[in-house]
């Protein structure tokens, strides 16, 4: 569990086993009611089925491979403007 006091949020984070565990599901409304009635905001982040390092390289590639096409379109369209004004 994770509380930002200045941003008034609350970041609870659950195994596989625990998102899966009833009772230590309900072992946590003592919290929620505690945070809310401090006006803050509660987001549970429950572990995936996923394999989260391959998962972890798709998404880098994936940020790369559109930075590089932004950057090409930059870079052409920069080009443009060049050759107009020649």
């Amino acid at each position: 569990m994770n509380v930002h006091h200045d941003e008034k949020t609350v970041d609870i984070w659950l195994t596989r086993s625990e998102a899966r565990d009833e009772n230590f599901r309900k072992s946590l409304e003592p919290y929620y009611q505690q945070f809310k009635e401090k006006k803050y905001f509660v987001s549970v982040f429950e572990s995936g089925e996923r394999d989260l390092f391959s998962d972890t390289v798709l998404l880098l590639r994936h940020n790369l491979e559109l930075q590089i096409k932004a950057e090409l379109a930059a870079e052409q369209a920069q080009a443009q403007t060049v050759g107009q004004k020649a």
